[in-house]
């Protein structure tokens, strides 16, 4: 004759511990949400210095850095080089032009 299988079953003391386990984490974590407690936060830093500043490509693949302000050149990168800069710039440039930011506008440096 053949035996019928039965499905091994979890034991009910881990399923009612593992339901305790969640229903303290849940608690806990809204505790800590509405009274702060346990919540690490770091103050907000103060600005020091904001500069205003204008990216423009030169003719011959330099990237010209100069102050809103005044118009002076503050650095130049030369053709082929600070690909970090570069590369933050196209960011940038890709994210003004989908909030419809002209590129007369200003970037704002701050320290």
């Amino acid at each position: 004759m053949s035996e019928r299988q039965t499905p091994e079953q979890i034991p009910r003391p881990i399923l009612i511990g593992a339901g305790l386990l969640l229903a303290v984490t849940v608690v806990l974590a809204a505790v800590g949400r509405t009274t702060g407690m346990g919540v690490t936060s770091t103050p907000e830093a103060r600005a020091v210095e904001t500069r205003m500043l204008r990216f423009s490509d030169r003719a011959d693949g330099a990237v010209r850095v100069t102050l809103a302000e005044t118009g002076s050149q503050v650095f130049v990168a030369a053709p082929g080089t600070n690909g970090f800069l570069r590369g933050t710039l196209r960011g940038m440039s890709r994210v003004r032009k989908l909030e419809n930011i002209g590129p007369a506008a200003p970037y704002a440096l701050t320290r």
